[in-house]
């Protein structure tokens, strides 16, 4: 059994992706490096595009992500030429959702600052956007807005997680680098059914009610958008996977988890690496096995993987000086696993059978003999484990 580390995206069990926007894929430019289309990578066709040159942000390669591909937008929020990509459709996210964004904030002057989006900007509870709001870590849902403490630092590159309940009314914000992981949890309220949209790096400042395209001044490399509350193991699942993406953070390079196997519930003296090697096994280690695997961003707890240990039968050695008749028995050797205890039987029909012999084997094989045996015409044995 191994306990092994997700190189790509790992498969979840608790959301369905909906929206998967990554610069290293599916992101359409001219010959200056201008995004036209940032293609999504989920499946369901979410395509982010500009038609307008102007407002086109720029793919361009990250020195603080080892060379990555990111898509930078200018954060300009005139009205006239702040980049942003839109997409039409809904982005299919009826109640509970969970987010992660890769990003890097140049600037955070602007009152708000929007990095993605989806649904209707300027209907109240109709938008669902994580921003930088008054320099803090914030999340929109258009007119009911949730500002936390923490001031984003500026050109430093980090992960954010978005987590909002199926009930609607609990919102929490991660703050993720490759050393530390913070959250943040909201009550919350007036969260509207989501309607057509999908807005990155700032909106469309035309549309009713909006006034500004609240443009981010920074770089997005990745965005995942899952429909549903992601549970704990598939929520770090997915920033394990960031973080080897783009950071490759200490826990991940340097396979700094802490791993803790039990079985059946119960702590394995000792048992603290990735891989949990079991050797003579007996039916007593029959059972369920896990492992706890904690790092800087929590723990999570595998699957249990439930052991069955399968017995040989005890074999009759039929070959060799030790089988037949001597004086005034019969006898034969037992051979079978060590450790186990073997009993022998005898019938006279095949029918009834009766013990007549229960030992260990501490040494394999061992001898058996039925002094008994020369009072009967015939008799059956058979060895069988207890």
């Amino acid at each position: 059994m191994t306990a092994t580390n997700q190189a790509s995206l790992p498969a979840v069990s608790s959301g369905t992706l909906q929206l998967w926007l990554r610069a290293d894929a599916g992101v359409v430019t001219n010959v200056a490096g201008l995004v036209s289309q940032w293609q999504d990578q989920s499946g369901h066709n979410h395509n982010a595009a500009q038609t307008n040159a102007i407002l086109q942000p720029a793919l361009v390669s990250a020195p603080g992500l080892s060379s990555a591909p990111v898509v930078r937008f200018n954060g300009k929020q005139d009205n006239v030429s702040g980049s942003f990509l839109k997409g039409a459709g809904i982005v299919d996210v009826p109640n509970a959702m969970t987010a992660f964004t890769v990003y890097n904030a140049f600037s955070i002057a602007n009152y708000q600052n929007l990095l993605w989006g989806i649904g209707l900007p300027g209907t109240t509870g109709g938008l669902r956007g994580p921003m930088i709001g008054s320099t803090d870590l914030h999340f929109t849902f258009w007119a009911d807005d949730y500002c936390t403490s923490f001031v984003i630092p500026i050109n430093t590159y980090r992960i954010r997680a978005d987590i909002l309940n199926t009930n609607l009314d609990t919102l929490q914000m991660y703050d993720i680098t490759p050393t530390n992981a913070d959250d943040y949890p909201f009550a919350v309220s007036g969260v509207a059914s989501l309607g057509n949209g999908l807005y990155v790096g700032g909106l469309d400042p035309t549309l009713p009610n909006v006034g500004t395209g609240l443009n981010f001044d920074g770089d997005i490399a990745e965005v995942l958008c899952y429909a549903g509350y992601l549970s704990d193991t598939d929520r770090l699942a997915i920033t394990s996977y960031l973080l080897q993406k783009y950071f490759q953070g200490p826990d991940l390079v340097n396979n700094n988890f802490n791993y803790q196997w039990q079985f059946d519930g119960t702590d394995i003296a000792n048992a603290t690496n990735a891989t949990l090697t079991l050797t003579s096994v007996q039916a007593a280690k029959a059972g369920g096995y896990q492992v706890i695997v904690t790092s800087n961003y929590g723990s999570v707890t595998s699957t249990v993987a439930v052991l069955t240990v399968t017995l040989a039968t005890p074999q009759i050695v039929t070959g060799g000086v030790g089988f037949g008749f001597r004086t005034n028995h019969f006898g034969f050797n037992i051979a079978g696993g060590a450790g186990q205890t073997v009993c022998v039987d005898f019938s006279t029909n095949l029918t009834s059978w009766t013990s007549l012999f229960t030992n260990a084997l501490n040494t394999t094989p061992i001898y058996f003999f039925d002094p008994a045996s020369t009072n009967s015409q015939r008799r059956f044995y058979r060895a069988r484990y207890q």
